[in-house]
């Protein structure tokens, strides 16, 4: 983080200062005219104190802790030259980041269906200067291909929705094994707001191919939208286990069930 960046957050937390709000509001846009002024090439961050990366600086707000045991576990799997498919990219910090750890003999291929999200994401991976090394997929991934709609409102929680709305749109949607039907993939991420099976379903040929199959696979889970897709935990860990993958959760332990919100990795077996 620059150093006036720091400075000035540290200010506006101050105890004395933080919930004086009248001032922030007059101060605010000349924070942010100053911003402009010295963030031309991004803000920097070093994410949980491994990574370091560029943000726009829209996103000031963003601080340098972000979901640091999902980092920490995620990027200790990333291999030089690797081959690694993030699904669901949103603004590309996971993209980013693994982009730098496969280094230039390796490749991100990044999927974000929601238009703007996808912009900034775009946005993100040129600030980066990474443009070489990182694919970037306008669509949706799930078990076939088509157009689906897709729910553009809940930010960070767009997803696949059945019911047309104001902000609901429809966005091109493909599956893995379309994507990958004759190339390796090393390290999957996939963070779909409930669609995970059906992203797994879409990679079953690439999945249970001992040649090409990622040797691990980072899921966020979300139990609470499986009803409406006719997924279970059950079925889950079950497509996952017929796979050949071992799963586990966030402590490292054999993952029998999927209760909660949360994260999961899978690993191949033999």
């Amino acid at each position: 983080m620059h150093p006036l960046e720091r400075c000035c957050v540290r200010v506006r937390y101050h105890p004395w200062l933080r919930k004086v709000g009248w001032l922030w509001n007059v101060a605010r846009p000349c924070y942010e005219w100053a911003l402009g002024l010295m963030a031309a090439n991004g803000l920097e961050r070093t994410i949980n104190g491994t990574d370091t990366l560029f943000i726009h600086r829209k996103f000031h707000s963003m601080g340098e802790v972000y979901e640091p045991l999902v980092w920490e576990r995620l990027m200790a799997q990333a291999r030089e030259g690797d081959v690694t498919v993030d699904v669901g990219a949103f603004i590309g910090l996971y993209t980013i980041a693994l982009a730098k750890r496969v280094g230039p003999s390796g490749k991100v291929i990044a999927f974000e269906p929601n238009p703007q999200t996808f912009e900034e994401l775009k946005r993100h991976v040129e600030l980066n200067g990474i443009d070489h090394q990182v694919k970037l997929i306008p669509a949706a991934v799930s078990n076939h291909k088509g157009r689906v709609l897709f729910d553009v409102g809940k930010k960070s929680e767009a997803r696949i929705t059945e019911g047309v709305g104001v902000k609901t749109l429809w966005v091109e949607m493909v599956t893995l094994d379309e994507m990958f039907a004759h190339s390796k993939v090393d390290l999957l991420k996939i963070d779909v707001e409930g669609h995970e099976e059906k992203v797994l379903e879409g990679g079953k040929n690439l999945l249970q191919d001992p040649s090409r199959c990622p040797r691990a696979i980072y899921v966020e889970v979300h139990p609470y939208a499986w009803p409406a897709l006719g997924t279970t935990s059950e079925s889950l860990l079950g497509f996952l286990n017929r796979c050949s993958y071992r799963v586990s959760g966030m402590d490292e332990k054999p993952l029998k069930r999927i209760e909660s919100w949360g994260e999961i990795f899978a690993y191949k077996e033999g």
